[in-house]
């Protein structure tokens, strides 16, 4: 399996304070003509034609578990962009205060979901296509 690249984001919280993970991966661009046929990768970008998938880890918490790695993989090689929230106090992310990972708080959820909408939107009136400038994690 190829190695993800992701592009690592800090949230913060509007509820504690405590501080919200998200591993972007964007999708990769197609060739630029059809005569390109070594399927050589052309880099990141972001589609606003495609779904953009957000994606819960499960109990363990990291980007890097297999069956993560293997839907992002398959994902951003449709082009899709996949953007993986990492738990407050997983994956090494620092915990401020006592408010550790819950199973059942879905404050983090709502505000990971809300800055995504957001910020797809306010973009949106950009060309079809955005490279990523972010630092890689």
């Amino acid at each position: 399996m190829v190695p993800q690249r992701y592009h690592r984001v800090w949230v913060e919280s509007v509820v504690d304070g405590e501080g919200i993970a998200l591993d972007i991966a964007f999708g990769v661009a197609p060739p630029h003509d059809d005569n390109d046929n070594n399927g050589s990768r052309r880099g990141e970008v972001h589609d606003w034609t495609k779904p953009v998938y957000l994606i819960l880890h499960g109990l363990n918490g990291r980007s890097d578990e297999e069956y993560v790695k293997e839907f992002v993989v398959r994902k951003t090689g449709e082009g899709h962009t996949c953007i993986v929230m990492i738990a407050r106090g997983l994956m090494d992310t620092p915990v401020r205060g006592w408010n550790v990972f819950h199973g059942a708080r879905t404050s983090d959820i709502e505000l990971t979901s809300s800055l995504i909408h957001t910020a797809l939107h306010t973009h949106h009136q950009h060309p079809s296509t955005h490279t990523p400038n972010s630092s890689p994690v």
